[in-house]
């Protein structure tokens, strides 16, 4: 009879080497280990002397019981997973979040660790630069312009994400980015005088001097909690603003033009309350949104004061405030533009025709038309105390002609006009000495013929001298008869 075989501990061992060989031959799925990646990132379309900043904002770590690969933020930017990741392909929510971050990282209280910032400059006529050997993660790219550039760049963010191929290996998606940045022009300024952006010499005290300020209105995003839009204006002391402000609006490509209103589309804030500003037109941006890009016109008036000092008048500056960063609250930058205006000074000195020494006191009349004492514009009187120095200010450019109306006493009056032309200046850092006009020769006078006076001592000494010819006279004659009787 046969007898049922036993496995026994010896048959569980030979079934289970069976087992490890089977296993043996089957196909191997390796666990690959996984090892920090690194790649390289190129911020282009930039400019030569910006700096360009790279912060990392997502880190990535390695899950080994899982074989995956995890992220996390580098910093509480206050934004949730969920909403960043979902977000990946919408450009415009990322933009949001690049803002976001850009607030933090950018303000010192909030400590952003160092060993998360790259930062480098782009060199001479360059416009990339390139930032190499950068662990995986995603980075935030902040560019800053140089001092009084135009350019107000959007924030990026670049990723060096690790992702693992079919053999296990983990390597970078891209290890070699390129970001081409976008920027726009900050809202310009230009202030100019009827039109001329300066200097402008074709004004005098009464004078009504019309300007105008000229900016672009700025695109903020929908979601901006900064939408600081204002122009403001300092004028000198030589001037007084009319308080005559209207503000337009028109499109980019030219059209008709479009009227603000105070109230509605702006406030305007008096001088009272700004520190030296003659007045600041603060705008609504949720009134005026519908207009960005829109070219917005200032335009007033002040009148040249008497007391104004002959020269360039000084601090005669407009200014244009915007939010460079939409997305921090506070934060705006102030781009200006002077325009200055220019009167003038003609100084003459009067002197003895026959001695250089001898300095005299005249009065000029100062005339546009040398055969018109309508077109006067003041007087000139030298003074024989100051070297018979005199002037008149407060001139525009042009030509004039100086009368004689008042001679020195004792001197002829001469009054052939004398001509003076005044040149407008077109250096826009001309000095107070570069816009006086000083005839290169002195202007002289010729001393009156002297004439006898009653009683005086010429009287008396030709009285004398006539008596004696006539004794003479009579004496000879008396002679000549008792020759003739004899």
């Amino acid at each position: 009879m046969a007898r049922k075989k036993s496995w026994g501990l010896r048959g569980l061992l030979a079934a289970f080497a069976a087992v490890l060989v089977a296993l043996a031959a089957l196909p191997a799925t390796a666990l690959a280990a996984y090892t920090t990646q690194t790649g390289n990132i190129t911020v282009s379309n930039v400019h030569q002397n910006e700096t360009v900043t790279l912060y990392k904002v997502v880190d990535f770590s390695y899950v080994s019981s899982s074989n995956t690969v995890d992220w996390e933020f580098t910093a509480d930017f206050g934004i949730g997973r969920v909403e960043y990741r979902d977000a990946e392909d919408d450009g415009t929510a990322i933009k949001g979040y690049a803002n976001t971050m850009a607030s933090y990282v950018l303000d010192s209280d909030n400590n952003f660790s160092p060993s998360y910032i790259h930062s480098d400059v782009v060199e001479p006529n360059q416009t990339s630069v390139t930032f190499n050997g950068l662990e995986d993660g995603e980075y935030l790219i902040i560019v800053t312009p140089t001092g009084g550039s135009t350019r107000i760049y959007d924030r990026a963010i670049a990723k060096l994400e690790p992702v693992q191929g079919d053999d296990g290996n983990w390597t970078l998606a891209n290890d070699d980015v390129d970001m081409e940045m976008k920027s726009i022009e900050q809202p310009p300024v230009d202030k100019t005088i009827n039109g001329e952006n300066g200097p402008v010499s074709d004004y005098k005290p009464g004078d009504e001097v019309p300007f105008t300020i000229t900016s672009v209105i700025p695109a903020y995003p929908a979601d901006a909690i900064n939408e600081r839009f204002a122009i403001g204006d300092t004028m000198s002391d030589g001037l007084s603003f009319n308080n005559d402000i209207a503000v337009t609006v028109r499109p980019a490509a030219g059209g008709q033009e479009t009227p603000l209103a105070e109230g509605i589309h702006y406030s305007l804030t008096p001088a009272d309350g700004l520190n030296g500003k003659t007045f600041e037109i603060v705008f609504d941006y949720d009134a005026i949104s519908n207009y960005a890009g829109w070219t917005v016109e200032v335009t007033y008036s002040a009148t040249v004061g008497d007391a104004a000092l002959s020269g360039p008048i000084e601090n005669n500056e407009a200014t244009v405030q915007f939010a460079r960063d939409p997305y921090v609250a506070g934060d705006y930058d102030t781009d200006e533009d002077e325009v200055k205006l220019y009167t003038y000074t003609i100084q003459i000195q009067k002197i003895d025709k026959d001695s250089t020494t001898t300095y005299l006191t005249a009065t000029f009349d100062v005339r546009t038309d040398a055969s018109d004492p309508n077109t006067s514009v003041g007087a000139i009187t030298t003074n024989a105390d100051n070297q018979g120095m005199g002037s008149i200010s407060d001139l525009p450019a042009g030509t004039y002609f100086l009368v004689e109306t008042d001679a020195p006493e004792g001197y002829q009056l001469d009054t052939t006009p004398i001509p003076v032309t005044i040149n407008a200046v077109t250096e826009g850092d001309a000095q107070e000495a570069d816009l006086i006009v000083t005839l290169g020769n002195a202007i002289t006078n010729t001393k009156t013929p002297s004439l006898p006076v009653t009683g005086g001592e010429g009287t008396i000494a030709i009285t004398a001298t006539g008596v004696v010819l006539i004794a003479g006279a009579a004496a000879l004659i008396v002679r000549a008869r008792r020759q003739h009787n004899n």
